[in-house]
């Protein structure tokens, strides 16, 4: 139920621009020392983003220097945090052990282009050699959210097949004279 609780805070601060659409997100448990995590999305052609906002909660065992937390997107490190990084909120569940780590990142228009150029983002994030997995004070996990200010493109219209008019009017009249001779024929029946 806490971690309920700790989702529904950590997206309300996310979610600030009612502009905002999710680019993509995902929530993955901590079970292992010095987890590492990476996912490969596919961007839609059709839509661009502006106002990249990378949002992060973290739950778990970052409070020494050796303990933290890194974030990269095509190979790009982001961010490096724990539990005294600035500009972060943090609160300790259980001293030394368990600490939630919540805040956000803008991502400049001219980074993000370069990111999204080629229609995919290879995203992972790493913890350090001395993140562990503890039971104490609940699950522990590592939840980012990507969302930005979406622009829909115009179809590429150069890849689309025209009818020619004079043939879509030849067919419309064919149409028409079978309907005709049909309704004709039923009549002299």
């Amino acid at each position: 139920m806490k971690l309920l609780a700790y989702a529904a805070v950590g997206f309300s601060m996310i979610a600030g621009a009612a502009q905002s659409a999710i680019i993509t997100a995902d929530l993955t448990p901590i079970v292992n020392t010095a987890q590492t995590y990476s996912q490969t999305i596919t961007l839609p052609t059709n839509v661009t983003f502006a106002d990249v906002t990378l949002g992060l909660m973290l739950k778990g065992d970052y409070d020494l220097s050796s303990e933290y937390f890194n974030f990269y997107t095509d190979g790009t490190q982001l961010l490096s945090w724990n539990a005294s990084s600035p500009g972060i909120f943090s609160t300790t569940i259980y001293p030394h052990y368990d600490y939630l780590l919540m805040g956000s990142l803008s991502i400049s228009d001219v980074q993000w282009t370069s990111f999204a150029s080629d229609q995919t983002l290879n995203l992972s994030w790493s913890n350090g050699p001395n993140v562990n997995a503890y039971a104490k004070g609940g699950l522990d996990f590592v939840s980012y959210t990507l969302t930005g200010t979406p622009s829909v493109l115009a179809p590429n219209t150069a890849t689309q097949q025209e009818v020619p008019e004079p043939l879509s009017l030849a067919l419309l009249g064919l149409g028409l004279a079978a309907i005709g001779y049909s309704r004709r024929k039923k009549a002299n029946a």
